[in-house]
This record gives C-alpha cells, structure tokens and sequence, in this order.
C-alpha cells in the first residue's frame, strides 16, 4: 500500500489532498483533503501559498500515519513547489492563477486521483530539475532588510517666525528681539533692558534679508565673495549686483554719482514668489493706505 498526497494553491485557497494505492492492483481511492482560505491581505504571495500548501500535505501524511497506524509504506508527497523556489520576475500580486470550479460528484480525478497512479512507477512523471536563478534563491540565515529613510532638514526658525507672523513689523519685531535676546545672553553684565532701538530694527532687517538671500541665490553670493562672474544661466547678471558691507546683494549701476538715497541708488535684490517679498509689499499696500500698483511699487523700489 501507498499513501500519495497531492498539494496546491491559487490565489484564493491552499490545501492536500491524500489517496491510497494498492500495489498490485494499482487501485487509487481517495483518502481525505484539507484546504484553507488564503488570507485576506493582497500581500500573501503565490511562493508563500505553495509553501502552505505543502505544509498541509505534511500534516495530512502525519494524521493518516497516526489514523491508520501504519508502521511501513511507500509515502509520496506531490506538489508544484517549484513556482515558489523559480518564481517568474515581476509582481505575482496582478497575476491571477486559472482555478477551474468542477463539480466533485462528477469528478472522477477528484476521487480517484491522477490517471498516471493507476500505472506502473515507470510511467510516473519525472521531476525537472530547474536551475534556481540566484536573485530569488532564499538563503537560510541569510537576510537583507531594506529601509527608506527620509531624512528631514531642521526648519529654520525664521520659516517658524515668518508661519507664525501676519505681518513685515512684526517678523521684523519678533526678529529684533530675538537677536537682542542672544545678546543678552552672551553678557554677563551691562544687559540691555530697554525698549527696542532703531538700530535694532536696522539690524533684524538686515538680517532677515541676508538669510533670504542666501536661501536662495547662495550660487551667486558665494561666486560673488571670491571674485568671480556670476554663471550666465542665473537671472542676477543683468542687474550687476555686489555684497554690500553687511554681506547683503544689492542691485549696482550708473546711479553712484546720483543725488539720492544710498538704498535707492542701490536697492536691496528680492526673489520672486518668495514669503518675505508679499510680506514687504503688502506691508507698503497698507502703509499707503491700499494704495494702487504704481504707488505701491514706486515706494517699495525706494529700498527694494
């Protein structure tokens, strides 16, 4: 007597199914089955299911071993396993594998098994050996975890002053005290306790403008502080600009020799679409009392 058991899988279902031969008369019948549902999650892949499946088949041997008490038979354990050891590159997961529906009481390969078992070892199928592409060999022991990491640049806190800030004077405020906080605690005595200071404004303003200037053309500044052509590819060249001494870009020209105020003559450079720049101008919007697009701009270029 032989004890034959049969496992599979499809993308819905696993399970064995077990038969019993009769050396001699090579008469098959059928045994007992066991089927699971595959999991719900589209994450389970075909190779894991076969592996389930062939898990069934060797529990289904054990329990018929136990049930029927047999000390020595021919036990043989047939599955498709090689799907799951030569699996096809690509994603398994949109493949869907053809399971047909038949009806078991009309089925005669349901309950008596395969037509080669009826027939002598000789005529059995063969197995083909397949040669395991190494990219999809699993290895005992071995594993590889990849992990994406985002990695996240600190905000600088002027982005934090300028979300929280509805208005240029009060970033400028805000920055001034800030600054003068730091100062304060980088003194041991002589503290300055007062209301803030033109000066003090002067220099929140300044700063403010230089971080929002490097924020976005530090190619050009750096290029600027050793001397060298800003590339032609930038949109700076035409305005010849130059670092003043507060290390800010300010637009050059003819004018130096004009009767007008030093950051007319050369105006502070603001890029486009930039949180600092709406807030300048609609802060001259209000200053002049909603005032139109010619008198809003010709005061903005009286600094900017």
């Amino acid at each position: 007597m032989e004890i034959h058991v049969f496992a599979d899988s499809s993308t819905k279902a696993y399970g064995a199914v077990a038969y019993i031969r009769h050396k001699g008369s090579f008469k098959v019948q059928f045994v007992l089955s066991k089927t699971r549902v595959a999991p719900v999650k589209k994450l389970t892949l075909m190779p894991r299911l076969e592996l389930l499946g062939a898990l069934s088949a060797a529990r289904v041997t054990s329990y018929l071993k136990c049930l029927l008490r047999i000390s020595a038979c021919d036990i043989y354990c047939w599955t498709d396993s090689s799907i799951a050891l030569n699996w096809i590159k690509g994603s398994a997961i949109r493949w869907k594998q053809f399971v047909a529906n038949r009806k078991l009481l009309n089925s005669g390969i349901w309950w008596s098994g395969a037509r080669w078992l009826s027939q002598p070892k000789y005529l059995w199928p063969s197995t083909v050996e397949r040669k395991i592409p190494e990219e999809i060999t699993e290895l005992k022991g071995v594993k590889t975890v990849v992990q994406n990491i985002t990695v996240q640049k600190p905000e600088h806190p002027f982005h934090y002053l300028l979300d929280k800030c509805s208005s240029w004077s009060k970033v400028v405020r805000v920055a001034a005290w800030c600054l003068r906080l730091i100062k304060n605690l980088q003194k041991m005595n002589d503290k300055t306790k007062t209301f803030l200071l033109a000066s003090e404004f002067e220099e929140a303003q300044n700063v403010i403008l230089k971080y929002v200037q490097v924020e976005v053309f530090a190619e050009e500044i750096q290029r600027l502080k050793i001397n060298k052509p800003i590339k032609t590819h930038s949109k700076l060249p035409a305005l010849c600009p130059y670092l003043d001494e507060n290390e800010i870009l300010r637009v050059g020209g003819r004018l130096r020799h004009a009767k007008l105020h030093e950051n007319t003559k050369y105006p502070v450079i603001l890029p486009k679409d930039h949180m600092v720049t709406d807030l300048i101008i609609w802060h001259y919007h209000l200053k002049y009392l909603h005032a139109g697009n010619q008198l809003v701009h010709s005061a903005v270029r009286q600094r900017y």
